[in-house]
């Protein structure tokens, strides 16, 4: 199936793909990779539901499993990055070298992150910079991070400066994201009268777009180094 195209203004006057079309795309991707996706994207947060769940009445046993989710999503935060990366740039990882690659990256994602979040609520708060434009801006400095081996610093110039040229692009992709865990969060809110199936199913929907964000870094950092 030929990839479909938008065609948009821009310095180089060169399309992009659609944003619904890397969500395609992101679907297959999770399809492919169903198990790795699940024990990275969704296992972490089932068991951070299930320790909320056991912890109303047992509180020591649910206490303890949500200490386990809880560090089980930190370690899986650069191995989720580089998973996103490599299966988008069409590399096929075991898991075993997604959790080894992603791993020294650990803390300078968590400071990029927490820097990151700070700009934006900073911004929007104070109206300093808007916290939209800076959203926007610093949005695929995490892939370069782990891509590339960039410094925080780096990874945020170099996000800020490929993402301005094609700042609708990046929107879109970003938008699509929302777009499917908002109706993921609505799906879910249909069965929160089930304990823990409105979290379940709300996690499990939203991991469609998992990577259309990655799928739209590769696309740009590819046509910039061009």
């Amino acid at each position: 199936m030929p990839r479909r195209t938008t065609k948009r203004p821009g310095p180089t006057d060169e399309p992009l793909t659609s944003s619904w079309y890397l969500l395609r795309q992101s679907i297959t991707l999770v399809r492919r990779h169903i198990d790795q996706v699940v024990i990275l994207a969704l296992l972490p947060s089932l068991v951070l539901e299930l320790g909320g769940i056991v912890l109303v009445d047992h509180f020591i046993a649910g206490l303890a499993i949500y200490v386990v989710a809880l560090l089980w999503l930190l370690l899986n935060i650069p191995a989720i990055y580089y998973f996103q990366v490599k299966l988008s740039q069409g590399e096929t990882p075991s898991l075993g070298t997604i959790y080894s690659q992603g791993l020294p990256y650990l803390w300078r994602i968590i400071a990029f992150s927490i820097i990151y979040t700070a700009m934006v609520t900073i911004g929007v708060i104070c109206f300093i910079v808007p916290g939209f434009i800076l959203f926007r801006r610093y949005a695929l400095a995490a892939y370069y991070i782990v891509d590339h081996n960039m410094g925080i610093g780096e990874a945020m110039e170099r996000s800020a400066a490929v993402t301005k040229p094609v700042a609708g692009y990046v929107w879109g992709s970003i938008g699509v994201t929302l777009c499917v865990s908002i109706a993921a969060a609505v799906i879910g809110i249909a069965f929160y009268f089930i304990p823990g199936a409105g979290g379940v199913i709300s996690s499990c929907l939203s991991l469609a777009a998992l990577f259309v964000v990655s799928l739209r870094y590769v696309e740009v950092a590819q046509r910039t180094s061009d």
